[in-house]
């Protein structure tokens, strides 16, 4: 009897014994780790939570490790990423794929797509700045101005909801009525014109979910442009993320706009719907606009190795224009407008239409393609808005100069790169890229005559279609070195061709000429230095150019130049970006020196006719820098308290104007040497979120002669709101806000040498409020 209970005892610790071993057994956990754009992140730490053991995603962003039975956490964690926690259940081998999201609280370690690379912002060299969702939405968005004017080296004219003028280091000196010498991206595809402008109608902060600015000439490998480059991104939703939403806002001067959207995301693909009507009555008489915008972005995996990218924007736009004010009209009555532009119901009317779709392809693990194009419409119609069908209808001023009645644009462009990351050294990372990008516009513009206010559309006074084409190929080795020593020297080769013909004989005498523009070719050589995870240095030298615009090559007196050349010059950067105060302070400052030659200048010849010819040189030097210090970060009750404040100080100086030699040592115009913004964001983890942002801009000339000077001004803005979700589908967002707190006249959208009506009164004190509703399935 006691031999079979000590042999059951021993058959039962036995049993026991093989359940334990059995209860050890180790199960492979394996996944991989992508963006909510699909795309692979290498170098992923993945740590079991409490413990030592983990391990890093390799180049296709795969991981896997072994652990015994039991229950773990595993957290991912990468640089420009918000961390994220997965727990899981081991009991057999499991698959276990994870997205990470860029994070919108640690802007001090972004990853930037600028330059054609991924990197840290501390691994790369020259002045960038990117914003996101936190940034953007700290306005009622009536317009992208403010948003982009908290960057500094940044500044954007905007007409309260009309027009939209974008300057980096003064680029819009001497472009009065659009956005030239910056090149402009959507959804990595250009939509700047062959000539260098780009029409800012379809900049609706409403579909926006990113911005990154790269100041100065430093954005050569883009092309063209000594101002810089803006790289606009729509928005995507996050991997899950299958919603319908309606929002709605109100203000004072009749602004009312409504959004309607939808998200649909599955493994494979992510589409995002979005629809915008707006209507603002304005503050100044006879300055209505209306906005209407429908976007379609999409994003699809096409198998392991390709992703397709697509997007769809139709925008229309009706503005009136109540005109600019001299400055003793401005001073007697700055919400007064020109009569004669109310009476002509002067205005623009613009209407826009782009599709653009890019693909890539892993051709191999270090290998990779990609390409894509934009098909775009453009109409605009000044100031009649019959198109022609009142044969006599108010112009815009008395003389016979004529206005531009009618243009049409059709343009198209294309845009394709490949990657290389061969290992050629053993210690030293490399990429090579390169490509090729060429642009193409077809404008039809005809100008009429004009006679006590009155256009006759029987007597043209010029009409012609002009073809521009401009191509550049851009190519760019990075080298990454021991120690922490990132090498970069790239470049573009540009060319460009108009082709003008005349379709009405100014005189009698035909105009037309088919030329070819001076090729330029710009280099970029830049240098950083990482010291650790918090402290890097970097430097840069990088030739810039802007070719001249299809109206300096064919103004409206109809003398056709073909001998302008692009302004072009060489251009210093250093800088230093880190963190101190135990990661909580963050710092980027950047110096910045650049000598433009060959300026195009406008002067009136013999015969009263405005023509350009390249005759100044200008200098441009400077200081932009950023502070962000995290207060508080991911407490109980704090999801962030940050505060903020970006400088920019310009100093620009006229060197030689040949047209004008007592311009000669003056500042140029439109330049305000200081410029100041500070701010508080706030967002809790129970729903409450705010934010106050106060903007100063010193004074500024309104022309080269530096006499008629623009008073500085001080703005105070503050937004506050409560976002919640509820019942795990419901997701209300409730605000309010009020911009210009002080109540402050001031000058916004200012016309550079524009002899002598120079002023657009600012939006005065307003206060608005709104409520966003999403349901998500």
């Amino acid at each position: 009897m006691k031999k079979s209970i000590i042999l059951m005892l021993f058959i039962s610790v036995f049993l026991m014994g093989g359940v334990n071993v059995y209860s050890q057994q180790n199960y492979l956990i394996k996944g991989s780790v992508k963006t909510p754009k699909g795309q692979y992140l290498d170098a992923v730490s993945v740590i079991v939570e409490n413990t030592k053991k983990g391990t890093v995603t390799d180049d296709n962003g795969n991981y896997s490790l072994k652990l015994p039975t039991g229950e773990y956490t595993l957290v991912f964690s990468y640089l420009g990423y918000s961390t994220k926690k997965e727990k899981v259940v081991l009991n057999k081998n499991v698959t276990l794929n994870t997205i990470l999201v860029e994070s919108d609280e640690q802007l001090d370690e972004i990853t930037v797509t600028g330059f054609e690379n991924n990197r840290s912002i501390l691994e790369t060299a020259g002045s960038i700045s990117k914003i996101r969702s936190l940034e953007i939405n700290r306005d009622n968005n009536i317009d992208i101005a403010q948003s982009l004017n908290n960057i500094p080296g940044v500044h954007v004219d905007a007409t309260g909801g009309g027009s939209t003028r974008l300057s980096i280091r003064g680029s819009m000196y001497r472009y009065i009525h659009t956005t030239m010498g910056v090149k402009v991206y959507w959804n990595d595809l250009p939509v700047t014109s062959a000539d260098g402008g780009t029409a800012t109608d379809i900049f609706n902060p409403n579909i926006i979910n990113s911005v990154e600015v790269i100041k100065g000439s430093s954005g050569n490998v883009y092309g063209s442009g000594t101002g810089g480059v803006i790289l606009f991104k729509t928005e995507l939703p996050e991997y899950g993320d299958n919603s319908i939403s309606a929002g709605t806002l109100f203000g004072k001067y009749g602004l009312f706009r409504n959004k309607f959207g939808a998200n649909i995301s599955t493994e494979n693909s992510r589409i995002n719907i979005s629809y915008t009507t707006q209507e603002y009555d304005g503050y100044r008489k006879h300055t209505e606009t209306s906005l209407n915008t429908l976007a379609v972005t999409g994003l699809f995996n096409t198998g392991k190795k390709g992703k397709l990218s697509v997007f769809a924007v139709k925008n229309e736009k009706n503005v009136n224009r109540g005109g600019y004010l001299s400055e003793k009209a401005f001073k007697e009555d700055p919400f007064g407008v020109i009569k004669d532009r109310v009476l002509a119901d002067y205005g623009i009317d613009t209407k826009n239409l782009l599709f653009g779709a890019s693909y890539k392809y892993e051709m191999l693990k270090n290998l990779s393609a990609t390409f894509g194009g934009t098909v775009s419409t453009r109409s605009f119609n000044h100031p009649n808005r019959d198109n022609g069908k009142n044969k006599k209808k108010p112009a815009t001023d008395k003389n016979t100069y004529g206005a531009i009645i009618f243009s049409k644009d059709i343009g198209y462009t294309f845009r394709g790169k490949i990657e290389y990351k061969p290992q050629i050294f053993e210690n030293v990372k490399t990429k090579f890229t390169v490509g090729l990008e060429t642009l193409h516009n077809d404008i039809d513009k005809s100008t009429y005559e004009t006679t006590n206010t009155i256009v006759d559309f029987n007597k043209i006074k010029k009409s012609d279609n002009t073809k521009s084409n401009n191509s550049f190929y851009f190519g760019q080795i990075e080298l990454d070195f021991p120690n922490d020593f990132y090498f970069t020297i790239g470049g573009s080769y540009n060319v460009q061709d108009y082709d003008i013909k005349e379709l009405y004989k100014v005189n009698g005498n035909d105009f037309s000429s088919k030329f070819d523009v001076k090729s330029v070719f710009s280099p970029r050589v830049s240098l950083t230095k990482k010291f650790n995870d918090n402290i890097s240095v970097h430097a840069s030298i990088n030739k810039g150019f802007s070719p001249p615009r299809s109206a300096e090559i064919n103004p409206s007196t109809g003398d056709i130049n073909t001998k302008l050349l692009p302004e072009d010059g060489i251009s210093y950067e250093i800088g230093a970006r880190g963190k101190v105060a135990k990661n909580k302070l963050f710092y980027d400052v950047t110096l910045y020196r650049m000598n433009t030659d060959n300026i195009i200048l406008g002067k009136k010849d013999a015969n009263d006719k405005q023509v350009y010819f390249n005759g100044g040189n200008v200098r441009q030097q400077g200081i932009e820098a950023t502070l962000n210090y995290n207060v508080v970060e991911d407490s109980e009750k704090i999801k962030l308290l940050r505060l903020w404040t970006t400088y920019t100080y310009q100093d620009y100086t006229i060197v030689k104007n040949e047209a004008k030699p007592q311009y000669d040592g003056k500042r140029m115009a439109g330049i305000s040497p200081h410029s100041l913004n500070l701010g508080v964001d706030l967002q809790t983890n129970f729903g409450l979120y705010g934010n106050t942002v106060f903007n100063y801009r010193d004074e500024r000339f309104a022309e080269d002669a530096n006499k008629v000077v623009v008073d500085s001004h001080s703005l105070l803005s503050a937004k506050i709101g409560y976002k919640k979700l509820f019942f795990n589908h419901l997701e209300f967002d409730v605000f309010v806000g009020g911009k210009n707190l002080f109540d402050t006249i001031w000058v916004d959208y200012l016309d550079v040498n524009a002899y002598g009506s120079y002023f657009n009164l600012g939006e005065p004190r307003a206060f608005y409020g709104g409520l966003n509703v999403k349901y998500i399935f």
